[in-house]
């Protein structure tokens, strides 16, 4: 699951992906060859969550890419919580969002997107291959 949200005091965008731990460490792993373990705070996940995110989450507002940045990462229970933000937008509009978060490793892979701006939230369900969205406020 992937959480937007706008805040349009900060004219930022925060966003919020939630992927069972096992999966994203086994992802990880297949694609860098390289072993972490999140429920330890493992600090060289870091980069490697960077990249894994911003390879198959990209953003834009009014037909601006945004650049996603890692802000840190939480563990609930048997899913992990990546927490990213946006550098500044300045003009509203048409939110294209193309998310391929786990695609690669699970055919099967379905991902449900909610977006928010002030009280209104827009939803929607991506199944592997599709990975394109939009919303509109």
């Amino acid at each position: 699951m992937t959480e937007i949200r706008f805040n349009t005091g900060k004219q930022t965008i925060s966003t919020s992906c939630r992927m069972f731990t096992d999966d994203l460490q086994q992802a990880l792993l297949k694609l860098y060859g390289k072993r972490v373990n999140l429920q330890q705070n493992d600090t060289a996940a870091l980069p490697l969550l960077q990249r894994y995110i911003s390879e198959r989450v990209q953003l834009s507002v009014a037909g601006k890419t945004t650049r996603l940045k890692l802000i840190g990462y939480e563990i609930e229970e048997e899913a992990t919580w990546c927490h990213l933000e946006t550098t500044p937008y300045t003009a509203p509009g048409k939110i294209m969002l193309t998310h391929k978060l786990l695609y690669d490793f699970l055919p099967e892979q379905t991902n449900f997107i909610h977006c928010y701006k002030n009280d209104e939230r827009k939803s929607t369900k991506l199944v592997n291959p599709d990975s394109q969205a939009s919303f509109e406020f």
